[in-house]
């Protein structure tokens, strides 16, 4: 069974279950980052303001394992009724339609520039580096990560509010969300996995990211955050965009040759990283004498 048939198959199977009899299920194909198609199942339910969109690799990873269909069916039902909890708590405490009651829930997203330049012509951003930032709105948050919906430039004709407006609540909510951002030495990681500790002095390399790992590369754009990080290592560090979610943080007297490094990126970008989720091809260089990130 292909992908696509699997996904048919399980339309076919949600569609005749009693308590998604008020819900319209229909199989649609997006463009995500870096011009990557995904084709999941949206849950469109009358009344309601937002539709999910569910992608269905993660299930059809388990059907090929041998899982049985049945349990898949089941396990995206709960997952879509956790889901409506979530963002109906969130969409009830505002009207999408008005900027006043949405403001505080807009943020920051790390994107790739040169793979979603088409994409960029519809939605707000502004260039950082060799990247792009844009905006959105998080409408559900929880233990599992976050629901947010991508603001395009629609979105502002709708609110009648300029870039500027929405960088600065963005900026507001990236500084008072910092203590979200975490800082992973690469051998406590280790520790997690195998129990065995090293002294803080031996690490040489760190993670940079938010407190769900997803699209957590923000964190550079956190003036703060990057000042204290450099503060704390007490030296000028190197940053690599691994990928959308996570930076790779390096000592400078502690790495590699540029060659190296850019070799080492472009080759996780190749055989690591999803294709939606490439964030970068340059590694950064943090001057903590200027306080201030370059493309190295």
């Amino acid at each position: 069974m292909t992908y696509q048939e699997f996904v048919e198959n399980v339309k076919e199977k949600l569609a005749v279950r009693e308590e998604l009899k008020n819900v319209t299920l229909s199989v649609e194909s997006r463009m995500k980052n870096n011009g990557f198609e995904r084709t999941g199942i949206i849950f469109a339910e009358k009344g309601k303001e937002a539709s999910p969109l569910f992608y269905m690799e993660e299930s059809f990873q388990k059907y090929v394992n041998g899982e049985c269909l049945d349990v898949i069916i089941e396990d995206i039902i709960t997952t879509w009724k956790q889901v409506q909890v979530e963002m109906e708590k969130k969409i009830l405490s505002y009207d999408l339609e008005h900027y006043n009651s949405i403001k505080n829930s807009i943020q920051y997203r790390l994107i790739n520039y040169e793979k979603n330049k088409d994409m960029l012509n519809n939605v707000p951003h502004r260039k950082y580096l060799n990247l792009a930032v844009v905006y959105v709105l998080n409408l559900s948050e929880n233990d599992y990560g976050m629901e947010t919906m991508l603001i395009t430039n629609k979105h502002m004709t709708l609110w009648n509010v300029s870039l500027d407006e929405i960088e600065n609540q963005a900026r507001n909510s990236v500084f008072n969300s910092a203590e979200q951002f975490q800082m992973i030495g690469l051998n406590q990681l280790i520790e997690g996995l195998v129990g065995i500790k090293e002294p803080e002095e031996y690490e040489t390399m760190y993670v940079l990211t938010n407190m769900y790992r997803n699209y957590g590369a923000n964190v550079i754009l956190c003036q703060d955050f990057m000042e204290k990080v450099a503060e704390r290592l007490n030296c000028d560090f190197y940053a690599i965009p691994s990928s959308v979610h996570e930076i790779i943080l390096i000592k400078w007297n502690d790495a590699p040759s540029k060659e190296e490094m850019n070799e080492m990126l472009n080759e996780v970008n190749r055989s690591q990283v999803p294709e939606d989720e490439i964030l970068g091809d340059k590694v950064f260089y943090y001057s903590r004498k200027e306080k201030r990130l370059s493309i190295w």
